[in-house]
């Protein structure tokens, strides 16, 4: 018998010869049926197993893109809104503001003509600061790093606030109705705190000084009108 490259003298009988070509058969196949069916069999389950992992994560990240997409039409339909509510406000907006310096004091003059008080001065117009936007820590490093200064949008350059000092002398119930008119206006004014004094002048009458805020809307079709 050669096994190996060598030739080895086995003395064995017919029988016992016939027994181990069958176990070596058996062997044979065994083995065979080890690489052949089983190794395979493993790989295939592991190959489902890794699909039917990969299936529900499917499945997970298609539900995740549907919530996020009916997020995004919610976020998108509640900017429409805003959207819409922001034009409308703006129009009121434009509305209770003043065009310019004169139609301010004209309406100011006719209501104290109908409550007969007395003007004595006004003073210059005093534009009040525009309110700086609150920027997070990042865009101020940003804005430090860059030195880029922003655009000032559209709007803010139409809009502006002023105050006007005003001097007045007529009798207290006619004052008092004043200032309640003023600060109902549907117009955009307001009193200036701390710039309010009111003293008495006579035994019925006052002399009050005090400050007036609106806030005025310049519109580019209408600049023919100047202010004072």
């Amino acid at each position: 018998m050669d096994v190996f490259g060598k030739e080895l003298n086995i003395e064995m009988d017919y029988k016992n010869k016939i027994k181990l070509i069958y176990l070596m058969t058996l062997i044979a196949i065994v083995i065979m049926f080890i690489f052949m069916v089983i190794n395979p069999f493993n790989k295939l389950k592991e190959t489902k197993e890794v699909y039917e992992k990969e299936q529900t994560n499917l499945v997970k990240v298609k539900d995740k893109f549907v919530a996020t997409q009916k997020r995004q039409e919610e976020v998108m339909a509640e900017f429409e809104k805003q959207k819409e509510k922001y034009a409308i406000l703006k129009i009121q907006f434009e509305k209770a503001a003043h065009q310019n310096n004169a139609t301010f004091k004209r309406e100011i003059q006719d209501l104290m003509d109908y409550l007969g008080i007395r003007l004595s001065s006004i003073g210059s117009p005093e534009i009040a600061p525009k309110k700086q936007k609150p920027v997070s820590e990042e865009e101020t490093k940003g804005k430090k790093g860059d030195k880029k200064e922003e655009a000032v949008k559209e709007d803010e350059l139409k809009y502006e606030k002023k105050y006007f000092a005003y001097n007045i002398s007529g009798p207290a119930p006619e004052v008092s109705t004043l200032f309640y008119y003023l600060e109902n206006s549907k117009r955009l004014i307001t009193l200036k705190d701390g710039a309010t004094n009111i003293t008495k002048s006579g035994q019925d009458d006052l002399n009050a000084t005090f400050k007036i805020g609106t806030y005025f809307f310049h519109d580019e079709e209408k600049e023919g009108e100047k202010n004072e």
